[in-house]
């Protein structure tokens, strides 16, 4: 396990780098079309680490709730997303 210290390290290199254009929820504009796609198993194969690399970036996860372990509403370039660890899989979400 990381020390704090480290971590915040870690996650203020993966702002800067992997997931820059990455960042909080933006608020809620009305109804907007959204897109699903699933994350094959070998795509995601520990979908903990997802979460644990977006909470380092600063995203707040949420959960457990109705057949779903987790989830992480962010923004990737200006867009509303997020990502989901459901029963049957992981799940990125797209609102647009």
């Amino acid at each position: 396990m990381h020390s704090l210290p480290e971590a915040a390290e870690a996650g203020e290199r993966l702002r800067r780098t992997a997931l820059r254009d990455f960042g909080p929820p933006g608020k809620s504009q009305g109804p907007l079309t959204s897109y699903q796609l699933r994350l094959d198993r070998h795509e995601a194969p520990v979908p903990g680490l997802l979460k644990y690399a977006l909470n380092l970036i600063g995203l707040e996860s949420h959960g457990p709730g109705e057949k779903v372990a987790w989830w992480v509403p962010f923004t990737f370039k200006g867009e509303r997303c997020a990502l989901a660890h459901q029963k049957f899989g992981v799940r990125l979400y797209l609102w647009t």
